[in-house]
């Protein structure tokens, strides 16, 4: 429910739907491992998926970058929390060289380089939002396993 304003566009002898706006789309829900992990990155991905879903597709890709580098400092920190103020203050890069996993650091350095791609004039990289969000998924997937396998061999 709720108020919806739909946009049509007259075109020879009918209207023609265009969009309706606030659009109706679901968020991507994170499990409450990635939610208490990050809470922020789990807020900004939620709000440049919005962004992307009412077309603005200028800015959403920044969002999504903002968004990753959070996940990957709070996993960073969660990972060597007496590091903690250095992490915060380092660039995000050298926040990327601490991950251990290869993959992890491969998919990461991706998502940053194509998340730095949507701010710039001139775009680098064939790549765009949609493998953007897919190296995000990953790199989410990447950590949810760590938190089972933990979780996992506790019990045992």
């Amino acid at each position: 429910g709720g108020i919806f304003l739909g946009f049509y566009k007259f075109s020879y002898d009918h209207y023609r739907y265009v969009h309706t706006i606030p659009a109706n789309f679901k968020k991507t829900v994170f499990s409450n491992d990635i939610c208490s992990l990050s809470h922020d990155f789990v807020e900004i991905y939620q709000q440049s998926e919005q962004a992307e879903n009412l077309g603005l597709n200028r800015i959403c890709g920044v969002g999504y970058r903002k968004a990753v580098e959070f996940l990957i400092k709070d996993y960073c920190i969660f990972a060597d929390e007496k590091s903690k103020d250095a992490i915060l203050e380092e660039k995000f890069i050298d926040s990327i060289k601490r991950l251990n996993n290869p993959q992890m650091k491969n998919l990461a350095n991706k998502c940053r380089m194509l998340g730095n791609d949507e701010t710039h004039t001139f775009i680098r990289y064939e790549e765009g939002i949609k493998e953007l969000k897919l190296f995000i998924a990953s790199l989410v997937n990447f950590i949810q396993i760590q938190f089972d396998a933990e979780k996992i061999l506790q019990k045992n």
